[in-house]
């Protein structure tokens, strides 16, 4: 089995900026992305599993996308970071993955 690397950028952010974060993902080239809902608690406070309705758009989800390119990553990172973490809570990390199919990403 070949493998080839990969960076793997993850993004836990607030669901109300989550359109935009997946627009700079497109607009960067990311040929698809997977995202989860979750909960937590950091900086920002709590942010439970079970809320109600009404406060939906401050649900935490995960949003996974895999690049080949590092510097790519990187710039998709940045740019995120800047755009939103101002105001929004959120973090983003990076992880060197190895993928079976590099040509899906």
């Amino acid at each position: 089995m070949t493998t080839h690397k990969a960076t793997l950028i993850s993004i836990i952010a607030e669901k109300l900026i989550h359109d935009g974060v997946t627009r700079s993902l497109k607009n960067a080239g990311a040929t698809g992305y997977s995202f989860f809902e979750g909960a937590g608690k950091g900086g920002h406070g709590l942010h439970p599993a079970h809320r109600p309705s009404i406060v939906d758009d401050f649900a935490i989800v995960k949003t996974e996308v895999v690049v080949k390119d590092r510097r790519v990553a990187e710039k998709i990172a940045a740019e995120i970071a800047e755009a939103y973490f101002a105001k929004y809570s959120g973090i983003i990390y990076m992880d060197e993955v190895d993928v079976l199919r590099p040509e899906k990403f």
